[in-house]
């Protein structure tokens, strides 16, 4: 999946700079810039937020991203549990496979929730206080025991 968008935005990109630089009249030429600005700020975004790794330590657990964190400290953690999809998931705004499944998604088992996973079959939701839930990717669920 994240291949095929990658090689879709990127020929996306291409098409629009060779129309742009080709193009005589002037609305022509902002249509395709604002398309390369759109494509590009997609593909930034995505490489951006894509999930790295999650990591524990006696303070809390931290979800690591392409770029920056989210760090969740040990006192907010309520619960932890295995991810299941049985109720059915839905994406209300996110990413939806390209460098992961991240953003604000639904389900009927606990609602709205954060997600920044790679395969929902190895993740875990964390329950946090006063929060919505978080939904992570481990590659060993050891990770998450505080």
């Amino acid at each position: 999946m994240t291949i095929s968008a990658i090689v879709v935005i990127i020929a996306g990109i291409v098409i629009a700079a060779i129309q742009f630089m080709n193009a005589t009249i002037q609305t022509v030429r902002i249509t395709d810039l604002v398309l390369i600005v759109i494509l590009g700020l997609c593909l930034i975004a995505s490489l951006c937020l894509a999930p790295r790794g999650v990591s524990s330590s006696d303070k809390g657990i931290t979800v690591h991203l392409m770029c920056g964190r989210i760090f969740i400290p040990k006192n907010d953690i309520v619960q932890i549990e295995p991810y299941s999809d049985d109720k059915g998931t839905m994406r209300i705004c996110g990413i939806g496979g390209v460098f992961g499944y991240v953003g604000l998604y639904r389900n009927g088992q606990f609602g709205k929730f954060s997600c920044f996973a790679t395969d929902f079959s190895r993740s875990f939701v964390i329950y946090r206080q006063a929060k919505r839930p978080l939904v992570v990717t481990v590659e060993d669920k050891a990770v998450l025991e505080l």
